[in-house]
C-alpha cells in the first residue's frame, strides 16, 4: 500500500448526511487488465497504474492519456504509484528492467532507480515516501524471499533488510510510515491470491534496522497510517485498527462467509471506505466513526471483478478500480469552493518543492480567507502568510498541506519542503 498523505482532508464536508454512491466513469483499453493503484495528486491530476501501463488525467478523470507502456517490452506490471507533487513520483514494478521507476516531469519520462542485477530486477510490491528522498519499498525475490528495501538519499544508495525476526517466508505485502524512522510492515503476497504461512505485523522505530512483531496476521494486504498514532490494516477476513502505533489492535469488521476484503481507503482517523468481494458482486462500505459502524454504498452497475484500488481527494470525490473499469462518486473537488467556478476556485502554491519562501496565489483578497498549514500527521505548523508569501526556512524537510477556508468551503494543496 502506498502512504496516503491526504490527512488534512479530514476536515472536508464530513457529516452523517454524506453517504456517497458510485457510478461507472471510465473504461481503459483491453490490453491489460487490473487497475492496481490510483493516485490522486491534486484537484486535477490523477495517475492510474495497471498491469502493463500507467495512465494520467489532468482534468480529474474526465479524460486519460497513456504515459507508459511495457506490454511490448519486459511485460512487468506497475503496482503502487505515489507522487510528492504533480511532477515528482515513483512507481513500483514487478521485476523486468527496473523494479522501481522515478519521474521528475509528471510522468513524461521515467528512470529506473533500482539497479538491474543480471537480466531482471527483484519485484517490488508497494512503496512509501516517508520523507523527501527517504523511500521504503516492499519486495520479493521469488515466492519465499520477502524483504524491505530503503533509500535515505533518493536512490543514490539502496539498502535491503531481511532480518530473521521479520520471519519473511513470503513476500512483504505493504509498508507505511509516519516519518523516516517509524514504519509498519505486513506479510502477504499482494496482487495475487496465494496462501502463505504464519505472518505478522512488524514495526521499526530506527529506520528499518530493527523490527519487532506486533501482531500475527495471516495474509496481510494493506496498511495505512491516518495520523501519528492511528493505523488500519486488513487481510481477506478482518479489518483491524490500532490507536497506539501498532502496539495493540482491535478487530473492527469480519468478512461475510464466502467473501473477502479487497481494498480500503481511510481519509483520516474516522472516515474511510472498504471494499468486499462476495461472489459474484462487490460491496463498498463507508464509515465516519473509525470503523465502529459501516454503511453500504450502492453501485449503479456492478463491476465484474474485484475492487482492487480506492483513492479519494475528499469524502465526496473518490475513485475505485475494478478490472479495467473506473468508478467515481461525486462531487468534483473544484465544486468545494466558489460554487464550482473552476477558474476562480483553485489556489496555487509555488515553488513546489520549496526551500525557504512559499508563495500562494489566491482568487480573492487574502483577508477573505483562513489559511492553515499542517504536517504529514495533521499537526498545525507555524506558517504565516504575509503579502501572499510565507517564510518556511524554520520547517524541517517533509511533506506539508496548506488549507484555504472560505464561507463556501475548503481546498487543500500538498507541497514539499526540501
Amino acid at each position: 500500500m502506498k502512504i496516503y498523505i491526504y490527512l488534512l482532508l479530514t476536515t472536508l464536508l464530513i457529516s452523517s448526511e454524506v453517504k456517497s454512491q458510485w457510478e461507472f466513469y471510465h473504461e481503459f483499453p483491453e490490453l491489460s487488465s487490473n487497475i492496481y493503484d490510483i493516485e490522486i495528486v491534486n484537484e486535477s491530476t490523477i495517475f492510474v497504474s495497471r498491469e502493463y501501463q500507467i495512465f494520467k488525467s489532468i482534468d480529474f478523470g474526465n479524460s486519460w492519456i497513456m504515459i507508459y507502456d511495457t506490454a511490448g517490452a519486459d511485460g512487468a506490471g506497475f503496482y503502487d504509484i505515489e507522487f510528492l507533487n504533480e511532477n515528482f513520483g515513483y512507481v513500483s514494478k514487478a521485476a523486468g528492467t527496473g523494479a522501481c521507476l522515478a519521474t521528475e516531469d509528471g510522468g513524461e519520462t521515467w528512470e529506473a532507480v533500482i539497479p538491474v542485477v543480471g537480466e531482471y530486477s527483484p519485484a517490488t510490491n508497494n512503496l512509501c515516501i516517508a520523507a523527501p528522498g527517504h523511500i521504503y519499498l516492499t519486495a520479493g525475490e521469488g515466492y519465499y524471499e520477502g524483504k524491505v528495501l530503503y533509500t535515505k538519499n533518493n536512490f543514490i544508495t539502496l539498502e535491503q533488510v531481511r532480518p530473521a525476526e521479520l520471519n519473511f517466508y513470503q513476500q512483504v505485502a505493504d509498508i507505511d510510515c509516519i516519518n523516516a524512522d517509524t514504519c509498519i510492515a505486513i506479510h502477504g503476497t499482494p496482487y495475487c491470491c496465494s496462501e502463505g504461512v504464519e505472518m505478522g505485523v512488524y514495526k521499526t522505530t530506527n529506520g528499518g534496522i530493527d523490527w519487532e512483531l506486533k501482531k500475527l496476521l495471516y495474509q496481510g494486504m494493506d496498511i495505512e497510517f491516518t495520523s501519528s498514532n492511528v493505523l488500519y490494516t486488513f487481510n481477506y477476513a478482518n479489518i483491524i485498527k490500532s490507536l497506539d502505533q501498532g502496539e495493540t489492535w482491535d478487530t473492527l469488521k469480519k468478512h461475510v462467509p464466502g467473501g473477502s476484503f479487497e481494498s480500503m481507503k481511510f481519509l483520516n482517523d474516522s472516515v474511510g471506505y472498504l471494499a468486499e468481494w462476495i461472489y459474484p458482486e462487490n460491496k463498498v462500505y463507508f464509515t465516519e466513526n473509525g470503523g465502529e459502524t459501516w454503511i453500504e454504498n450502492t453501485i449503479d452497475s456492478m463491476p465484474a471483478g474485484k475492487i482492487t484500488a480506492i483513492d479519494c481527494w475528499n469524502v465526496d470525490s473518490c475513485f475505485f478500480g475494478s478490472s479495467r473499469k473506473l468508478y467515481k462518486n461525486f462531487s468534483d473537488p473544484v465544486s468545494i469552493m466558489e460554487n464550482g467556478n473552476t477558474s476562480n476556485s483553485i489556489f496555487k502554491i509555488s515553488p513546489n518543492p520549496a526551500t525557504t519562501i512559499l508563495q500562494i496565489q489566491l482568487p480573492l483578497k487574502e483577508n477573505n480567507y483562513t489559511i492553515q498549514t499542517f504536517n504529514l500527521v495533521g499537526e498545525l505548523m507555524p506558517v504565516n502568510f504575509q503579502n501572499n508569501q510565507a517564510d518556511i526556512s524554520h520547517l524541517p524537510p517533509g511533506i506539508y498541506f496548506t488549507e484555504v477556508i472560505t464561507e463556501q468551503g475548503r481546498a487543500v494543496q500538498k507541497w514539499v519542503k526540501m
